[in-house]
């Protein structure tokens, strides 16, 4: 588990069975000052290979004037805090090489990174931000239809996508 951001001690910590997003924290040696802690579930359990980044105030307020100026392109939850952000990979893996490993040539909805999720058909920044802070809010994607819950994201959009996507 790599915990970076506003921590006291960024690093790789052993990662035990069950272990919580707080647990995490604390081998990191808590939150720094700047530290956003409203932004995070800390009760959210974690996966061998994630990396847990906690957003400073700054950030996050970056991140709510970013949500506010495309607020009619988002959905409402969006506007949520996203919790923490993970790259899902394997130890020696690129982000890139874990989104598409699973399926030769498809976009891992579970793994994929902004820009990846842009390449899509219909899929602009927006939808694509919106995918990501739902797969942050509500885990990972359990099925490819499961995009659908996702404003703007429905059946024409859908279709064109289907061949393309993975979980």
């Amino acid at each position: 588990m790599y915990v970076c951001g506003a921590v006291a001690h960024p690093g790789v910590y052993p990662l035990g069975d069950g272990m919580r997003v707080f647990e995490a924290l604390e081998l990191a040696g808590g939150f720094m000052e700047e530290a956003d802690r409203e932004w995070l579930n800390q009760a959210q359990v974690l996966a061998d290979g994630q990396r847990l980044y906690v957003y400073s105030r700054a950030e996050t307020k970056r991140l709510r004037e970013q949500a506010e100026e495309t607020a009619g392109m988002l959905p409402p939850e969006s506007m949520a805090p996203p919790g923490p952000l993970w790259a899902e990979t394997m130890p020696g893996q690129t982000r890139t090489e874990a989104a598409s490993d699973a399926a030769p040539g498809k976009i891992n909805l579970n793994r994929a990174t902004k820009e990846e999720l842009m390449t899509l058909p219909g899929i602009g920044e927006a939808k694509a931000e919106a995918v990501i802070a739902y797969r942050e809010e509500h885990g990972a994607f359990s099925a490819i239809e499961e995009i659908q819950k996702i404003r703007g994201i429905k059946g024409g959009v859908f279709a064109k996508i289907k061949e393309q996507i993975t979980v």
